[in-house]
């Protein structure tokens, strides 16, 4: 009788094991942490304007630390976990993703583009941006334009005023064949400078040794933002398809990555997401309540609109 009693007492013992085995399969590997630490742990930029940053108090925020609050919403609801703590820590491109595989970061609230280099080493959340390749440029700046000899003097609008100009890319952008398609097609005969980097770039903007800087919508928006004037620099009217900008996962993790794409599309689809663009878009924002004044692009248009944009935009 004793031995009978063990041997249920045994297989009672397995049977737990098994569906406590089941249950954190079912919740991932990021969620099962999550629950059992009681807090989320969000990586952040510390001068990523507008997307992900630091305000006058040192405390993270952004369009992608506004995003993630949903986020950090639904993982409550779906851990039943109402005392949910949200974490923060500062996390780079350069270290983000070694971040997440070490366990120091649950989730990257930044914006990374998505890249197949990258795909091998994380994964990616549904598209929170889809950036457009513009022209960014001093305002007052002015062209001369020939007319057959009938010389005109006017505002610079377009990469079509730029004839005969110098302007700055940064190595390896994928606007060099853009503009140098461009130049050549449209007898532009412009002149190249290569940056290293954009805020490279934005100095020889700044330092009127380029007309105008080419790159995602994005970074200059960001970096028109951080200029001590910003009403200095505007955009041209040309743009072009750029990159997909996505937060960073877990490598693997199905199971959490689809309660972040389901809070994004959720977002999307109730005009939530258009509310919080607006607010750090559209609106003024800390640290120095400046107006970005940048609304959506007929690419985040379409791409908030369409589901089937949004899940055609990336790979995973």
């Amino acid at each position: 009788m004793f031995d009978l009693i063990k041997n249920i007492a045994v297989i009672c013992g397995l049977g737990a094991a098994i569906v406590t085995s089941a249950k954190a399969d079912e919740l991932g590997p990021t969620l099962q942490k999550i629950k059992d630490s009681g807090s989320i742990t969000i990586g952040h930029r510390d001068t990523a304007i507008p997307v992900s940053y630091l305000n006058a108090e040192q405390k993270p925020v952004g369009f992608a630390l506004d995003l993630c609050a949903l986020i950090a919403e639904k993982v409550k609801q779906r851990l039943d976990l109402p005392e949910l703590k949200s974490a923060y820590r500062l996390a780079t491109p350069q270290n983000s993703v070694s971040m997440l595989g070490e366990g120091a970061i649950d989730i990257d609230c930044a914006a990374t583009p998505n890249t197949p280099d990258l795909q091998q080493q994380a994964g990616f959340s549904a598209p929170i941006y889809a950036s457009e390749l513009r022209w960014l440029a001093p305002r007052n700046m002015r062209t001369e334009i020939d007319w057959f000899h009938r010389r005109d003097v006017r505002i610079v609008t377009s990469g079509q005023d730029l004839r005969w100009k110098t302007v700055v890319l940064i190595q390896g952008s994928p606007a060099i064949p853009i503009v140098l398609s461009l130049s050549n097609d449209r007898t532009l005969g412009l002149s190249i400078l290569e940056a290293k980097d954009s805020a490279s770039a934005f100095k020889l903007l700044e330092a009127r040794q380029a007309w105008a800087f080419m790159d995602d919508d994005l970074v200059l928006i960001g970096l028109k933002a951080s200029a001590r004037n910003q009403d200095t620099y505007i955009f041209l009217e040309d743009e072009y398809a750029g990159n997909i900008y996505s937060f960073l996962l877990r490598k693997g993790d199905q199971a959490f990555k689809s309660l972040v794409d389901g809070a994004l599309s959720e977002a999307m689809s109730s005009g939530e997401f258009a509310k919080i663009y607006s607010k750090w878009f559209e609106s003024p924002i800390p640290a120095k309540n400046i107006n970005l004044a940048y609304p959506m692009t007929r690419a985040m248009k379409q791409l908030v609109k369409d589901p089937r944009a949004r899940s055609a935009s990336y790979q995973n």
